[in-house]
């Protein structure tokens, strides 16, 4: 099974009105390389009340626990639901609104990619791939890394109107899934070898 989290306080989903308020998510290892201390940061200068917030993942960073636990102590728009199957990640990102990845340092975010399958838009920090994939053209909004303060501004602006994230969603691409990534590189890659072929086949002898 998923391992036990220790000293963090579990709480349900509430899963709010729509019209009270919008529910954001981190969802992933909730560790400091993934910048859950910049979230976590970046909550705590948000008056309490303007969003519903869910952390879903593993925690086992005894650092970042004791800062989330806090923020779950102090406020009750923050909670914490625990490790997630996932086969249970469809059923989670439909009911958010918006997804976080606030990570120091990422390549190619599955997080990101199943948000923006579902119709879910991602603020993301700006590092690694992640602008490749979330940027305002896409339907995401970025922050600079390591950045609460933005991060805050940019989650309270959406927090107070709405329908930015119908905006948002408007403009959110096709994601391929794995799958049909696979299949274009076998694709691309058999392409490349009868291509090759073709050429050895068409060489002048010296």
């Amino acid at each position: 099974g998923l391992p036990k989290q220790e000293n963090l306080p579990k709480k349900s989903p509430l899963f709010l009105n729509k019209t009270q308020c919008i529910t954001a998510a981190y969802i992933g290892q909730i560790q400091p390389t993934k910048g859950a201390y910049v979230l976590i940061d970046a909550l705590n200068q948000i008056p309490e009340g303007l969003l519903q917030f869910e952390f879903w993942g593993e925690a086992n960073d005894p650092i970042t626990n004791q800062k989330l636990k806090s923020l779950i102590d102090s406020r009750s728009d923050v909670i914490y639901c625990g490790a997630y199957d996932p086969e249970k990640l469809p059923s989670i990102m439909s009911k958010v609104d918006l997804i976080i990845n606030p990570s120091l340092a990422e390549s190619y975010s599955l997080t990101v990619r199943e948000a923006m399958m579902h119709g879910v838009p991602v603020i993301a920090s700006h590092v690694g791939a992640l602008p490749e994939i979330v940027n305002q053209e896409l339907g995401g909004e970025l922050f600079e890394v390591n950045n609460s303060t933005e991060l805050a501004l940019k989650l309270s602006k959406i927090a107070q109107n709405p329908q930015i994230l119908s905006e948002m969603k408007a403009k959110l691409p096709k994601i391929d899934t794995i799958e049909e990534d696979a299949s274009w590189c076998v694709e691309r890659y058999s392409a490349l070898v009868e291509s090759t072929k073709s050429d050895i086949g068409h060489k002048e002898p010296d």
